[in-house]
């Protein structure tokens, strides 16, 4: 237990990892598969988008999309444990997470709207 106090302690955690379900394991074990089936639906619904918007070349449109959700699954921890392993503190990972969302909206927001209607 002193090793994963001290362990909490250096990465700045205080032992809060999960917020307010950290003294509540059964809303802890909750939230995973929650989380699961949140990813699911969002990645399915962005690559349904994805080919709706390219109706002429569907399987290149499926591609590309399912490659995007990929890199960022790979990229968002990558990038959560580098921050951890360059001392950042525990909840460096969150920050690292808002700085891909803010990057995903902004390239959103200059990406010209190209989507038009199947016929």
């Amino acid at each position: 237990m002193e090793v994963a106090a001290g362990r909490a302690q250096q990465n700045g955690t205080d032992g809060r990892g999960l917020g307010i379900w950290r003294r509540v394991p059964a809303g802890a074990a909750a939230l995973g598969p929650l989380q699961g089936t949140l990813a699911f639906a969002v990645g399915s619904t962005l690559i349904a988008r994805a080919l709706y918007a390219a109706a002429g070349a569907p399987t290149l449109a499926g591609a590309f999309a399912t490659a995007a959700l990929n890199t960022g699954a790979a990229a968002g921890p990558w990038l959560g444990g580098a921050a951890l392993d360059a001392g950042l503190g525990g909840r460096s990972p969150l920050w690292a997470a808002a700085l891909l969302v803010a990057l995903a909206l902004a390239t959103a927001a200059l990406t010209p709207a190209r989507i038009r209607t199947a016929p």
